[in-house]
């Protein structure tokens, strides 16, 4: 039986690009505007066999299918971010095409978008009633064209929008009274739950801030840990790597190669005001293992483990020679605490 390439493409586009060593081809028209390379084994005839980040076969590919690739996959990651906002796959799909090609008629914008013929007019009516779109009769030969409100505007109102409803529901929501179990422990499998909920106790903190991570932690977190500090919050951050910048009382902890050996990725650890605490391991697979809560001993002792990582830099900062000739380059021995 013969396969349907556009549709197997398809189904195993997952924003990376199927690969299988063979015969390179290109799939020149599939759906959205989702176009992308599979290669074919026309030995074997089974495909695709294993998915590869695209820039590890690039250096295969003709550098105009390079551009489909890459712009694709800018296009299908804002697309997703904008229905992420509220707006419909078809919506976002027609505004990210209108952005790119304005003004547009409703056929252009459909032509460019992947959105069907019959469902563009309506998408755009929509759009147009959401003040997304903008209609401007010039082109009479052409029809009605379109312009596209600006992602800056887009931005704007959405967080307007946001921050009025939010109030509203925590107006709303204040007398139903019972505010849950302080001890439990919430699971959080996924990075943005990680630093959303670190954003938010670094908001609303008012004491102190105890945090340890990593550079890519801290590109997260730099603008929050930043007010805190200036509106008097005190800041203890103990960062894995030489800190290009401090915030607060920063502490660079000399250890960072070993522990993401031995650990198989990075922990985050962050203590506010002696009551809660955020704690999560970014697995080098990208699993994500992390939890927050109240537990007054879960928090206690994330505190004391930050704080005795304070108390180790402090003093191989200060006498590190002694420390390494005793306990070696890597602090081996000092780690090793079954061995006295």
């Amino acid at each position: 039986m013969k396969r349907n390439l556009a549709n197997e493409c398809r189904m195993n586009c997952r924003q990376k690009l199927p690969v299988k060593c063979g015969l390179l081809f290109q799939l020149p028209k599939l759906a959205s505007p989702c176009r992308w390379l599979i290669e074919f084994n026309t030995t074997q005839g089974n495909y695709p066999s294993q998915l590869l980040n695209p820039y590890q076969v690039l250096k295969h590919v003709d550098p105009k299918v390079i551009f489909i690739i890459i712009t694709t996959m800018v296009v299908n990651n804002i697309s997703h971010i904008l229905i992420q906002l509220g707006l419909s796959d078809y919506e976002a799909k027609a505004y990210v095409a209108l952005l790119s090609n304005q003004p547009a008629t409703a056929y252009e914008i459909s032509k460019h978008s992947g959105v069907p013929s019959s469902k563009i007019y309506e998408i755009v009516s929509r759009m147009a009633g959401k003040g997304l779109f903008l209609a401007v009769n010039e082109a009479q030969a052409r029809g009605k064209q379109y312009f596209a409100i600006s992602v800056e505007d887009f931005v704007a109102r959405k967080k307007a929008e946001t921050d009025d409803q939010t109030s509203l529901l925590l107006n709303a929501a204040q007398g139903l009274g019972n505010k849950g179990d302080a001890n439990i422990i919430w699971p959080m499998n996924d990075e943005s739950l990680v630093y959303s909920k670190a954003r938010q106790l670094i908001k609303d903190a008012v004491g102190t801030c105890l945090i340890s991570l990593w550079p890519e932690d801290l590109e997260h977190l730099d603008k929050e840990l930043r007010q805190a500090s200036i509106r008097g919050v005190k800041v203890a951050l103990v960062h894995f790597g030489i800190p290009r910048e401090s915030i607060g009382a920063t502490y660079y902890h000399p250890e960072e190669k070993t522990l993401y050996a031995e650990k198989n990725g990075r922990g985050f650890t962050l203590v506010t005001d002696g009551k809660a605490v955020v704690m999560a391991t970014f697995m080098l697979d990208g699993e994500v293992q992390g939890s927050w809560s109240q537990n007054q001993t879960f928090v206690t002792v994330a505190e004391d483990y930050i704080r005795h990582d304070v108390y180790i830099t402090k003093v191989t900062a200060a006498m590190d020679k002694q420390v390494k000739a005793e306990f070696g380059d890597n602090y081996e021995k000092l780690r090793d605490v079954f061995t006295k």
